[in-house]
């Protein structure tokens, strides 16, 4: 059986730039990508004809059934409706509902927990660092005892007093422990 994990991607369509980014990377990383497959938000004017858009919303939706995980795209902290509507519906399904690679602050970050989602991806990285006055994605991450952290070990993305850190706040089972390479990293392949 095929090994990959399957994430389909979620957010508002008016960062297409961002889920192209999103995609490569997490492909890259050994994974099965499913994306939107139009961008109404950003030229695709085909979406607002009639009856489009609501298909392609329940397309959507079978795009979720179909996978392990959803990764959640979010820009300058904006999660709609419709982003709300397939984190609860990938939350009804049991999958996980991760977020990460985000300036969110922590009110968004906190809408998208209560949301349902329930894991960090990559922690610390790419994302806005924890501050005292406001603590963003990190703060309300590490504050909630359901949400768990994907950590990259390997003293290049995170200190050690990071990682040691991280799992004092969140103890070993709430912690995923995860690489940034993909598949063939440590092979002898040089061709496909």
């Amino acid at each position: 059986m095929n090994e990959c994990k399957v994430i389909t991607l979620c957010g508002s369509t008016r960062f297409k730039e961002q889920f192209i980014e999103i995609q490569k990377k997490l492909t890259l990383e050994g994974n099965i990508v499913i994306s939107v497959g139009a961008f109404g938000h950003c030229g695709d004017n085909e979406v607002w004809t009639d009856g489009t858009k609501a298909m392609l919303d329940r397309m959507h939706l079978a795009k979720i059934d179909l996978a392990d995980e959803i990764f959640v795209i979010n820009v300058d902290n904006y999660i709609g409706d419709s982003t709300r509507n397939e984190i609860e519906y990938a939350k009804s399904k049991g999958l996980v509902v991760s977020m990460g690679h985000t300036d969110s602050d922590y009110e968004t970050a906190t809408a998208a927990i209560d949301a349902g989602a329930t894991q960090l991806t990559h922690t610390f990285n790419a994302m806005r660092p924890i501050n005292h006055r406001e603590p963003g994605i990190l703060g309300a991450v590490f504050e909630n005892d359901d949400v768990k952290c994907e950590v990259i070990c390997d003293y290049i993305h995170l200190h050690p007093a990071i990682i040691k850190m991280i799992y004092k706040i969140k103890g070993a089972d709430k912690i995923n422990l995860t690489s940034d390479a993909m598949r063939a990293a440590g092979t002898d392949v040089t061709e496909s």
